[in-house]
């Protein structure tokens, strides 16, 4: 925050009694989206300004709320609601048949979701008071109490009035000279239109705290009352009185950063620190203007000692001029015997070069015959790459046959399985048949009636028992079959019935007769032929 900020004291309204001291701050910036970085380096603090940071009390600062890579997650958001406005615009312009406009706007590609300006889509914070408030100038010198105290009622503040996800980050800085906190807002509103529908867009506006600064300067001053913090000065509503009133109107106050507030207080001391160096060179020249005849002659004095001094350099200059002309005739010899080598050099460089030549040329036929050999396998490699495109050809017809005698094979197997569980099925109903055929014939089970007043049904038949129920595991082996067996044992029944149905006929005759006969021979109901012969016999034997 800067370090000169004012302490405003509150203009008390009749009747009322001030008890708060200190003018709250809060300012809003915008943020683009593509510079969001500067936020994260100063907060991080690994870039900008860092003169006025103790950065052994960075470590005192905290995340109040957010995530550290909240601008990673913008960013990702951004494009989802960049291609989803995209697609619902396409979908817009289809839905009113404007088939033209939607392929210009699919061939223009997706935008940004916000209108452009000057400030950018999002909004950048701080929130905090002067440092007096606290209790002086950094932390050793603030009262921890009303620290955490501006903590909580600034954090309760911001969440309350940015609700929901529009409030991404907030972080307390301790590592200045005032405690303060940093905040980052976006704010998306949906929108719906006939030509667009349903658009997302960054639009601080539709905060009401964005919207309206002076209403945001307000609803701060409200909040911190009780902790001894007041709204503002209402600059911008004097300015207006002054205009309505035709006076004066004051300048609007211009928020300035803390690096170029120390820039210029750094430029007013180099302002200062100059001309008192000018008023101390003043000083001086009235100081030295009486020690003038003095220096003269201390001057003439050092005049002659500096001429004794030149002449003796002089003849050192001269003994050394000598010794650097034996150095250069040395040189020139030794510069001779170098020309003469370089000579012999050249000579040995030319019979090189010749070497050099004829390798070069026969590089030239190296190269000449390789291109030739290049050329015939480039015709190879076109002709078999012709080849290997009429294989694959072949390959694709012959895949899509082989495919669709993969699908007939399919087809087959699937009937071949259908027409096999209709022979298994038949088979099952055979044995059923079979089996049943073969109990009914072996007289174990029958077609008979359980009770009188039900009808004819399959029971097991067990010698001098009565029918009961087929048993459970002969009914299970007989259920394939068993509607068509029932069918058959009912036919070969109602058949046996008809062809002896005459024979029971004449044999009931037979008993009426006889019954007949026994009553006219009065002979006893129970009396077998073997009793009737007894009887007979004893009839027929004479009597004494």
């Amino acid at each position: 925050m800067p370090a000169n900020t004012e302490i405003a004291k509150p203009v008390p309204s009749s009747g009322e009694q001030v008890t708060a001291a200190y003018p709250i701050v809060l300012r809003f910036k915008g943020m683009a989206p593509d510079l969001m970085h500067r936020f994260v380096l100063h907060d991080g603090r690994s870039g900008g300004d860092l003169s006025h940071v103790d950065l052994a009390a960075t470590r005192e600062n905290h995340v109040l709320h957010g995530r550290p890579d909240w601008h990673e997650k913008v960013k990702q958001r951004i494009h989802l609601v960049r291609h989803a406005n995209h697609r619902e615009e396409i979908r817009a312009q289809l839905a009113k048949h404007r088939i033209k406009e939607a392929k210009r706007i699919r061939l223009e590609g997706p935008s940004d979701p916000w209108r452009p300006s000057k400030e950018g889509p999002m909004r950048e914070g701080i929130l905090t008071v002067h440092k007096s408030f606290f209790g002086g100038v950094g932390r050793l010198e603030w009262d921890v109490k009303k620290v955490e105290a501006f903590r909580q009622r600034a954090l309760e503040f911001l969440k309350e009035h940015f609700p929901g996800d529009q409030l991404l980050y907030v972080v307390a800085h301790a590592d200045e000279e005032a405690y303060h906190l940093h905040f980052v807002v976006a704010v998306w509103d949906e929108k719906h239109s006939v030509n667009r529908g349903r658009q997302m867009v960054l639009q601080p506006s539709a905060n009401p705290l964005l919207a309206n600064y002076e209403h945001a300067q307000d609803l701060a001053g409200m909040a911190f009352t009780d902790l001894g913090i007041c709204r503002g000065e209402r600059r911008a509503e004097a300015r207006r009185e002054a205009r309505r009133k035709q006076e004066v109107v004051p300048p609007p106050r211009r928020h300035v950063p803390p690096s170029q507030w120390r820039t210029e207080q750094i430029v007013k001391g180099n302002a200062t620190a100059n001309r008192m160096l000018e008023d101390a060179r003043a000083a001086a020249g009235a100081v030295t203007a009486g020690a003038r005849p003095e220096a003269e002659k201390m001057v003439r004095k050092c005049r002659k000692r500096a001429i004794k001094d030149a002449r003796r350099r002089n003849a050192v200059m001269q003994k050394a001029e000598r010794a650097v002309q034996r150095q250069i005739a040395e040189a020139q010899s030794a510069l001779v015997e170098t020309q003469s080598a370089l000579v012999e050099t050249r000579s040995e460089v030319s019979a090189q070069q010749v070497q050099i030549d004829r390798l070069v040329k026969k590089q030239g036929e190296i190269h000449i015959k390789a291109l030739s050999v290049i050329a015939e396998k480039k015709a190879e490699f076109d002709s078999l790459r012709t080849r290997v495109r009429e294989m694959k050809q072949e390959v694709v017809e012959l895949s899509s046959e082989a495919e669709a005698e993969r699908t007939q094979v399919t087809v087959l197997r699937a009937q071949v399985q259908a027409e096999g569980a209709r022979v298994e099925a038949a088979k099952a109903r055979y044995q059923a048949l079979a089996l049943g055929l073969r109990l009914f014939e072996s007289h174990q089970i029958g077609w008979e009636s359980l009770r009188p007043d039900e009808p004819r049904q399959l029971v097991w038949v067990q010698a001098g028992r009565k029918p009961t129920p087929l048993p459970k595991i002969v009914d299970d082996r007989l259920a394939p079959a068993k509607s068509l067996l029932e069918l058959i044992i009912e036919l070969i029944c109602q058949i046996l019935e008809a062809l002896f149905a005459s024979r029971e006929l004449a044999v009931v005759q037979d008993v009426e007769i006889i019954q007949q006969a026994r009553v006219e021979l009065g002979l006893e109901p129970n009396m077998t032929i073997e009793d009737v012969l007894v009887r007979r016999a004893g009839e027929a034997r004479p009597t004494l």
